[in-house]
Order: C-alpha cells, then sequence, then structure tokens
C-alpha cells in the first residue's frame, strides 16, 4: 500500500447513534497528555468527544518518531497543516492529540483521527511510556495504523514488537476461566483493524486472494466503538492507577452506561407519550392499554436504537419493569380520575334527592314509592353521562349501598305511616257511618216533625171547617126554627 493509497482511503463506517450535532475542530487538540510519564486527559477534548452524536469513524495512527505521521494525519483530514510538524530531530507531537471533521466523502459522518508521540524517543525516560501510549491508540481506535518509512526489513518488524507486547498490557476478559493463561484469541477479536503504512513501499490490496479496493477494506474492517469519551476516561484512569486495562472490563463499563442511558432515554419516553395521548379517566381499560401498548413498543425501539451489548437482555429486562411499573402508575390514576369524575357527577345528580330527603318530601303515606322514582331518576341520569371510564358502575354501586339505610327508613316510616293512616280511615268511616245514621235520624224525625205539623195543619184546618160549618149549619138551624115557628103561627 502506497504512502498515497493510505491518504485516499475512505473511511466509510463506524460508531451509528441517531442524534444530530454536528463536530467540526479547525485545530487538532490534546486528547491525552503526557507529562513526566504520567498520562493525564484533558477535559475540554472530553467534552467534544462527548458532543458527538453522528456516526463516528476513529482513526489512529502510531509509529517511530519523526517519520510523518502528523503530516499523513493532515492529509487524511485533507488540509496541508493542523497537527504540529517538525523539521527537526525533536519530536513535536506529545500524549495523544484529537482532530474531530466532518467525514470528507460520507455525509453525517464525523472522522476522529488521533495522532500519538513518536515511539523510540530517545528524551524519554521510560521505554514503558511508549507501549501504553500504543495501547491507547489500539484500544480507542476502530482502525489502527502504523507509520513507518523504508523497506520492511528485520528493524521495522522489530519495531512492531509493540503489538505482540500488548497481550502483556491488555486482558480480554476481567477473570479468566480456571487453567486459562493465553486469551491472545479472543484478544484478536478486539484488536482493531490493523494498517501498515510504509512510505516508498508499495502493498498489494487483497482479501481472501481477490483484489479489492480501499474502500472496501476499510467498509469490511472498521468497527463500531460507542461512547469513545468513556472509552479514554476508563483506560487512562486504569494506567495511571498501575492497573492493566481490560476489554471485557472497559466494554462491560460502557455497556453499562450506554444501556443505563438507553433505558432512561426509552422510560423517559415513554412517560411522555402516555402523558400527552391519555386522557383521564379513559372510557375502557382496553383504551388505555391500546395507548400503552403503543407507546412501549417506540420505547422499546428507542432502547434497541441506543443500547449497547446487552446480549443477555438485562438492561431490556429493567426497562420493561420500569414501564410495567409506569403503566401501573398510569392505571392507578387512571382509576382515581375515574372514581372522582363519577362522585363528583352523581352528587350533582342526586342533590334534588338529597334535599327531598331532608325535606321530608318521603315522610308521607306512600313515600317510599316516592322515593323509588326519585332514586331510579338519579340512576337513569348518570347512565347517560359519557366517559365515566373504568371505575363507572363501581362508584355507582358505592352510592346506591350508602342509600340503602336511608331507603329501609323511608320503607319503614311509610308502613307506619300506612298503617296509622287505615286505622284512622276507619274510624273516619266509623265516624262518617254515624253521623250519616245520626243525620238520617234527623231527617226522620225532621220528616216526622213536618208529618206532624202537616197532621196539625190539616186537623185544624178540619177543625176551622168543622167549626165554620158548625157555625154555618148553627146559624141555618135559627133560621129554620124561626121560619118554622112562622110557619106553625100562621098555620094557627
Amino acid at each position: 500500500m502506497t504512502l498515497r493509497s493510505c491518504i485516499l482511503l475512505n473511511c466509510s463506517s463506524g460508531l451509528q447513534l441517531t442524534m444530530a450535532s454536528v463536530c467540526t475542530m479547525t485545530a487538532p487538540i490534546c486528547l491525552v497528555e503526557n507529562q513526566k510519564n504520567l498520562l493525564m486527559v484533558n477535559p475540554e477534548a472530553l467534552k467534544i468527544l462527548g458532543n458527538i452524536s453522528q456516526p463516528v469513524v476513529v482513526v489512529a495512527i502510531a509509529g517511530p518518531y519523526r517519520t510523518g505521521k502528523s503530516y499523513l494525519m493532515n492529509r487524511l483530514a485533507g488540509q496541508s497543516r493542523g497537527f504540529p510538524l517538525g523539521s527537526t530531530v525533536r519530536s513535536e507531537t506529545k500524549g495523544i492529540w484529537m482532530w474531530c471533521i466532518p467525514h470528507p466523502s460520507k455525509a453525517k459522518h464525523t472522522l476522529v483521527l488521533l495522532d500519538t508521540e513518536g515511539l523510540g524517543d530517545v528524551e524519554k525516560g521510560d521505554s514503558k511510556n511508549d507501549l501504553w501510549i500504543f495501547t491507547l491508540a489500539i484500544l480507542l481506535s476502530s482502525v489502527f495504523v502504523y507509520n513507518s518509512m523504508g523497506t520492511i526489513n528485520r528493524q521495522a518488524l522489530e519495531q512492531l514488537h509493540y503489538v505482540t507486547e500488548l497481550t502483556k498490557l491488555i486482558r480480554t476478559r476481567s477473570s479468566p476461566s480456571f487453567g486459562e493463561v493465553d486469551d491472545s484469541a479472543e484478544f484478536v477479536s478486539f484488536f482493531p483493524d490493523f494498517v501498515w503504512t510504509v512510505r516508498d513501499f508499495t502493498l498489494e490490496l487483497q482479501l481472501d486472494g481477490r483484489p479489492i479496493t480501499s474502500d472496501q477494506y476499510l467498509e469490511n474492517a472498521l468497527k463500531l466503538i460507542p461512547g469513545l469519551e468513556n472509552l479514554v476516561v476508563t483506560y487512562v484512569d486504569t494506567i495511571n492507577s498501575g492497573g492493566v486495562p481490560c476489554l471485557e472490563n472497559s466494554v462491560t463499563t460502557l455497556a453499562e452506561r450506554e444501556n443505563a442511558a438507553a433505558v432512561q432515554k426509552a422510560a423517559d419516553h415513554y412517560r411522555e407519550q402516555m402523558a400527552q395521548r391519555v386522557s383521564f379517566p379513559t372510557d375502557t381499560l382496553q383504551e388505555l392499554l391500546h395507548v400503552h401498548e403503543a407507546c412501549e413498543r417506540v420505547a422499546i425501539a428507542i432502547f434497541m436504537e441506543h443500547s449497547f451489548k446487552d446480549d443477555k437482555r438485562e438492561f431490556q429486562t429493567k426497562l420493561l419493569g420500569i414501564i410495567e411499573k409506569n403503566k401501573e402508575d398510569f392505571l392507578l390514576q387512571n382509576e382515581e380520575a375515574s372514581v372522582k369524575y363519577c362522585q363528583d357527577e352523581l352528587q350533582r345528580l342526586s342533590e334534588p334527592l338529597m334535599e327531598s330527603i331532608s325535606g321530608g318530601t318521603f315522610s308521607v303515606p306512600g313515600g317510599h314509592k316516592l322515593y323509588l322514582e326519585a332514586l331510579n331518576k338519579v340512576k337513569q341520569d348518570y347512565e347517560l353521562v359519557p366517559r365515566k371510564g373504568v371505575k363507572g358502575n363501581e362508584v355507582l354501586q358505592i352510592f346506591l349501598r350508602s342509600q340503602a339505610a336511608v331507603e329501609a327508613s323511608i320503607l319503614q316510616a311509610d308502613k307506619t305511616l300506612t298503617d296509622g293512616e287505615k286505622a284512622l280511615a276507619a274510624e273516619r268511616a266509623k265516624n262518617q257511618a254515624a253521623e250519616k245514621e245520626k243525620e238520617l235520624l234527623r231527617q226522620k224525625l225532621k220528616e216526622q216533625h213536618q208529618i206532624m205539623e202537616a197532621k196539625e195543619r190539616t186537623f185544624q184546618e178540619n177543625m176551622a171547617q168543622l167549626k165554620e160549618q158548625s157555625e154555618r149549619e148553627l146559624k141555618q138551624g135559627t133560621t129554620l126554627d124561626a121560619a118554622t115557628k112562622a110557619n106553625a103561627l100562621v098555620s094557627l
């Protein structure tokens, strides 16, 4: 592979993150400082990494000092300057420098270039420092470029001894199995794709015996490395503490951070969508469950999009548990809203009934029938109330049970009042009958009196007529006697 070929490589793979921020740096910044053989992470650089949310391609370069690594990285960035270049035997780059730029050939991708300080600088006091710089470059990159000059000879091969030394500096497992000594086979699965750039020397690009382009090679080779800023901190802290960076621990830590964030993001989305889409109380339980299922599907999709290596589905299970608890909370809110709404409606509809009870409207004979008619009116009106929710019938039954004692009291009063009314009615009928008897008696007496009076009047009339007749007859008799005497005298 020629230097020109390396410069024209299109890094088209990398960490896929579905966000939209764009990182554009006008100049490189130190990511890991190397001061007195102590590695320190630059917080400003971490902040830049943390804000990157586009697909990321991480290309790191290492190799002997003063071999043109910075020049090569500047060319990869499409710039003539950026990473400091030197023209003396002193190494210009110290630690690891970072340059984040938009991908030159792939939209919405970010290219992260890591330029490391040169290996084998005689001014370094401890050669092991080279191993740690080399190790960090390996751990943080998806494509690792080893840069050298001249032909591939014995010296060049010996300079690559750092690659073989990495198995001493990096573990793939935090707890090797009993009797396990060499995990180099597993180490290969974590190792980034390796590109050896040799200036003034040509290598053929082949894969499985067939020629391929540099684009095809990198497309096949790049690995996904989410949360680069977390890896930087983890590895540097481990090195400074004197420990051995462990890929399994680092990936596990990274996965826990990324997956915990994915769980939180998905759970927040579920709660927000449920709060926006549900209007309490829902008319039916199924209505709420349909919304829950839709929001749950979206939340799981969000988690799957942002999760990383949740092979055992531990975090997905945790998310489902959170969603289930939130669902139960929403179900409870729905029930409480239904109860309150229905109670308020029943109180409004039953006000006339309550006023009638207090006012003694039903404390009359037949009051129980009147009460039942009023209560049925409340139930009928309540049935017409819309969207009572899942507790509508239960609230009505509680209300009816609360009226049971009132109904029993009215019924008893109604029975008592009815029995008394019957006695009073009988007494009234008896009195009325007696009164009628008296009236009849009075009428009879009156009639008898009238008859007697009539008889008396008839008697008196007869007596008067008799008297008159007598008087008339008497008068006529006297006249007759006189005439008779006269006639007698005449006869004489």
